[in-house]
């Protein structure tokens, strides 16, 4: 509450709740050192492009016993274009 009482004095009324400063303190002081969002994944591709291709053709290389829902998820690729890829490119 304290870091809220600062940020009020500071800034007045335009400033977060304070439940978004004690959310934000306890990120900073478990070493969190940005308020911008970190990166996520995003959808996984659903196109079969050359490049996906030889991705597919490499990571089969490297391990062939793996399952669709893993090489999914280690390549990004949605399950369906990777079985795609696998029936009709490889």
């Amino acid at each position: 509450m304290e870091c809220w009482n600062k940020l009020h004095e500071v800034y007045g009324g335009d400033t977060f709740t304070p439940k978004t400063v004690r959310v934000w303190h306890k990120k900073f002081l478990s070493g969190v050192e940005s308020t911008k969002d970190r990166k996520r994944p995003g959808h996984l591709q659903s196109v079969r492009t050359p490049e996906t291709i030889q991705k597919v053709q490499d990571a089969l290389a490297t391990e062939r016993r793996q399952t669709i829902e893993e090489m999914s998820e280690e390549l990004r690729v949605k399950p369906t274009s990777l079985h795609t890829i696998l029936k009709k490119d490889l």
